[in-house]
């Protein structure tokens, strides 16, 4: 059986993927860093948030081994920060 995944391996484009899962999140080249040289690498693949209800699938080349994932994932997901909404200091 063949699987389709309608993920990313260029790295501007997973950017800009994230960016849009992530709108109410401060995104940047630095909280992104790791999780983009994973895609460079091709290690990941960044799912188009457009394809798959607006949220941002990240796509494992060896679905067996998430040691290079898993720590770069949990360290992405507490750099995130909230934009501040107009009225905030």
């Amino acid at each position: 059986m063949t699987t389709i995944i309608f993920g990313t391996t260029e790295r501007r484009r997973a950017f800009e993927y994230i960016k849009r899962a992530y709108p109410n999140h401060i995104i940047n080249e630095e909280n992104t860093k790791e999780m983009l040289d994973l895609v460079s690498n091709g290690k990941i693949r960044i799912g188009d948030p457009m394809m798959y209800n607006e949220q941002c699938p990240v796509f494992l080349e060896d679905q067996n081994d998430t040691t290079d994932y898993m720590p770069v994932y949990k360290r992405f997901k507490s750099s995130l920060e909230l934009k501040k909404t107009e009225g905030e200091q």
